[in-house]
Order: structure tokens, then C-alpha cells, then sequence
């Protein structure tokens, strides 16, 4: 799958990598624990960072010749292979183990999960979280997409990422209805017409709609009239908000 880890190497790789003639070479950080996300499918991945970013990232693909282990922090040496023409549900990037230069016993305990009886209270658990688009009007994403919200429930505010702008917004909620309001974004240009139009249409199912909505298992499903307008997958909401 084409993940946002797998973007940002694909932009910065020449200034995070090293050339040692069997191609591009990229060093990872892996946290302790795999958390549950949701690709084509649900399914858990594994937390990942470079070493001079603070925030960890789902990473939705795999490492060839890795095993992961819970309970242990790893710094990798991974080689970086472009693919020529992947599948649509494929990454661009394929990741291979050069060498594990660490494995460390985590000294942190790993957060433990949100009990399932603060789903009784919806809005705890949904603002516990950031939230990543996985369907639009009826059309299921590809792969995971930098589109997202968050939820503030002490000022009522939405914020996220259409793909290419940063967005932002109020709302109105009950035990089973939200209403997006004054929904507005950066005015930046998608590189790519199709991600422009996509955008476009997510903010607009965002601003002045009132949805019916529940939470089934990883997911926020948005309905009108009985039909789901957005599917959003859960992810694990990052400490600083400001960073994407």
C-alpha cells in the first residue's frame, strides 16, 4: 500500500539516505508496539519514525527479512527500493533489512487501549483519536490517504488535513448525530488534478451536512439517508496535533 511514510521517503529519500550500491539506504525507528489501523482492510501496524522527527507514523507495509517482536524498540537499516509500476493497492516503495543495528527492552509500558465501555460515551473515544478517510461518497480510497480530522470537544472544533490543505471547523453532536459547520481550508493547489477534485469534494460533504454516525469496531461511519457518505479509519491521535 502506498503509505505517508512511503510519500515523505519518496521526497526526502536523497537527504535521508546513503548510497552503498545496492540502492538507496534509509535508517527507521520502530516502536514497541503495533496499533490497529485500517488499509484496504483492518489490520495492525507497525509505528515507525526517522531519527530526527518527534512523531511516530503508521507504517501500513512490510520490512523483508524483519520479524517484529513486541516489547522491543529497533533502529533498522533498511534498503529502499522503488517499484516500477505497483498494483493501485501496492506501494511505490519496497522495503528491505539490511542490518538490525539495535533492539532494545522497551523501558516505557505500552498505553493500554481504550476500554470498550468508554464507547458508551462515543465522543471520548472519538476525540481520543485521529481519524484517516478511507471512503468517500461511496468510494473506497486505494490506500491510505493523508486525509483527516481530529475532534475538540471542549471548543467544539474540527481540524485535519484534506490531502493537500490544512482544514478546519466547528461542530454541533449528539449521542448520534454531528453537524459540520464553517468548515474552511488553505487555499494551496494539488499537485494533481485528481487529488484536487478529491479534496474538493470532501470538504464540501464536510461543511453545513448534519450525518447520523457510529463507530463499528476501527471505524467512523458517516450515513445520510442509510448510506455511508465517509468511512474513516482509526489511528493513533499524535501527542503534538500541529504536526501532519
Amino acid at each position: 500500500m502506498i503509505t505517508k511514510l512511503a510519500i515523505a521517503l519518496a521526497t526526502v529519500l536523497l537527504a535521508n539516505t546513503c548510497n552503498s550500491g545496492k540502492g538507496l539506504q534509509e535508517t527507521l525507528l520502530i516502536k514497541e508496539n503495533k496499533v490497529p489501523c485500517t488499509g484496504v482492510g483492518p489490520m495492525e501496524c507497525m509505528q515507525v519514525r526517522h531519527e530526527q522527527d518527534s512523531t511516530w507514523t503508521l507504517f501500513y507495509d512490510s520490512i523483508e527479512g524483519f520479524d517484529f517482536e513486541p516489547g522491543y524498540t529497533y533502529k533498522l537499516r533498511v534498503a529502499v527500493t522503488k517499484v516500477d509500476n505497483p498494483p493501485a493497492d501496492a506501494s511505490a516503495l519496497r522495503y528491505k533489512l539490511v542490518k538490525v543495528l539495535e533492539k532494545t527492552p522497551a523501558t516505557t509500558a505500552t498505553p493500554a487501549p481504550v476500554p470498550d465501555g468508554d464507547r458508551t460515551n462515543p465522543w471520548r473515544f472519538i476525540a481520543a483519536r485521529r481519524w484517516a478517510l478511507i471512503q468517500l461518497n461511496g468510494k473506497t480510497l486505494t490506500a491510505p490517504s493523508d486525509m483527516w480530522i481530529e475532534f475538540d470537544p471542549n471548543n467544539m472544533k474540527i481540524h485535519g488535513n484534506g490531502g493537500c490543505n490544512l482544514l478546519s471547523g466547528a461542530y454541533e453532536s449528539s449521542d448520534t448525530t454531528i453537524t459540520f459547520q464553517q468548515v474552511v481550508s488553505t487555499r494551496k493547489a494539488c499537485i494533481e488534478q485528481e487529488a484536487n477534485e478529491r479534496e474538493s469534494a470532501f470538504l464540501r460533504l464536510l461543511d453545513s451536512h448534519t450525518y447520523r454516525f457510529d463507530v463499528a469496531d476501527q471505524t467512523l461511519n458517516l450515513y445520510d439517508s442509510g448510506k455511508i457518505i465517509l468511512m474513516f479509519g482509526m489511528q493513533e491521535k499524535p501527542v503534538d496535533p500541529t504536526r501532519q
